[in-house]
């Protein structure tokens, strides 16, 4: 699709778009950043990872943010996955006539510094595959392999901590697996962790699972795959607009969209309306 969205630019009299690549790792967050004043739309061209560079480049922007849109070429995009299929002509129709759908952004506080997440970010075991996968790849192990790797290796690997989440009109505290803090549905290459967010709802939902056993997640993996509620009792979904969250013990790293974001977790919360999609 992105070759033929570029031959579609470049045939029309009423666009003009500029071919930005990356040379590597976060330089897409200092691009998006610089092009932010100039474009009216910025096209994310890659998979979750690229979209959460890009949008984390955006977040920095102090000025009326461009418009969005994202061209799947990653191996999960998971973020994509809950829009729209459009073909390459009716994506070229949707900026001409600046047709677009209003979403929410999601945002973690850390001490010295925020980020951003479209999709889902998740603190526990989730990230720790991040982690170990971003490892794997600095190795030259890649691909969906790499990813079930990764997954193994942690549930041999990862420690549960303590958590404290304070959340509108809720509050968790003890051990915990995974945190799922959720602006769209899915994640981790098609499992639906939380089956009711939606990205335009104007609140974050998340999916609390708490000091399970890693052999009753695995049971529960092909309900994730079909997009049901895991019925536990020590599963939980909660739905607010900001969360402050405490961490006792093990060091619990948080990811976003697949993109490690960062340790020691002080806030998150949802930025209602803060994105023109096109879509």
């Amino acid at each position: 699709m992105a070759r033929d969205v570029m031959t579609l630019v470049e045939d029309s009299s009423d666009l003009e778009g500029n071919y930005l690549y990356t040379n590597g790792p976060k330089h897409a967050i200092s691009l998006a950043y610089e092009e932010a004043s100039k474009a009216d739309v910025i096209i994310a061209v890659g998979g979750d990872g690229t979209c959460n560079e890009v949008i984390n480049g955006l977040g920095k922007y102090k000025g009326a943010m461009p418009k969005f849109a994202v061209i799947p070429t990653g191996s999960g995009n998971d973020f994509f996955s809950v829009l729209p299929t459009l073909t390459p002509e009716e994506f070229i129709s949707r900026i001409l006539n600046n047709s677009f759908q209003v979403i929410d952004l999601g945002k973690v506080g850390f001490k010295n510094k925020d980020a951003y997440f479209l999709n889902v970010a998740d603190i526990g075991f989730g990230a720790k595959v991040v982690e170990l996968l971003n490892k794997q790849r600095k190795k030259g192990l890649g691909g969906k392999l790499s990813y079930v790797i990764a997954i193994l290796r942690t549930f041999f690997l990862h420690k549960k901590a303590h958590i404290e989440i304070q959340g509108d009109n809720f509050e968790f505290k003890g051990k915990f697996l995974m945190v799922a803090f959720c602006n769209g549905s899915t994640f981790g290459h098609g499992l639906v962790i939380n089956p009711d967010a939606r990205i335009d709802s104007n609140k974050l939902n998340l999916t609390v699972i708490g000091d399970v056993s890693i052999f009753a997640y695995i049971l529960n993996l092909s309900r994730l795959k079909k997009g049901g509620h895991i019925n536990h009792s020590k599963v939980h979904y909660f739905e607010t607009e900001s969360a402050t969250i405490k961490i006792i013990g093990e060091k619990q790293w948080m990811e976003g969209d697949g993109e490690i974001l960062g340790a020691n977790t002080h806030t998150v919360s949802i930025l209602a309306n803060a994105i023109k999609l096109i879509c």
